[in-house]
């Protein structure tokens, strides 16, 4: 689970947290918060900074997560600290606590949001203008069959008003 791109965690075949949470009832809840633990944790040992999150705040912090961020899937997250620990998302000025990775989640979903749609947008423009290619293919090829027969009918009239 290394996604380097966020097109990679659109196309990522792992569930979402909702899905994770579902299928596996009480016990994908504990999963969640266990991977969301650790990834949320490691970022907490990443930054070293005076103010540092506790493990109470961790927990909150994950429970918060999973209760807005349910759409998202364990990719998103890894892409998305990953861009923090890069400084995508500002720098981190002796604070990290739940609000920070609140505010680099939310703008990770906006950036997420805007590049599902620009996907979307280019599928339905190859459906459409794809549609009309192949309407136009066979307008194309009607015409093309309609003056071969008006053709052969001329030449058929011309045929018959020599033979007379």
């Amino acid at each position: 689970m290394a996604p380097r791109t966020i097109d990679d965690c659109l196309k990522a075949q792992t569930p979402s947290l909702a899905k994770i949470r579902s299928d596996f009832g009480d016990k994908g809840n504990l999963i969640l918060m266990a991977v969301l633990n650790v990834m949320v944790s490691d970022l907490v040992t990443f930054f070293n900074l005076g103010k540092n999150m506790n493990d109470e705040q961790v927990k909150i912090t994950v429970q918060l997560i999973i209760e807005d961020y349910w759409y998202l899937k364990p990719e998103d997250f890894k892409y998305c600290f990953s861009q923090a620990k890069r400084g995508v998302y500002g720098k981190q000025y002796d604070r990290l606590d739940g609000q920070v990775i609140l505010s680099w989640l939310e703008q990770y979903s906006n950036a997420r949001a805007d590049q599902a749609d620009a996907i979307s947008y280019r599928q339905h423009d190859q459906i459409k203008y794809g549609q009309e290619l192949q309407n136009r293919g066979r307008a194309d090829q009607y015409r093309q069959d309609n003056e071969q027969y008006t053709e052969q009918l001329r030449q058929h009239m011309v045929n018959n008003l020599n033979k007379q």
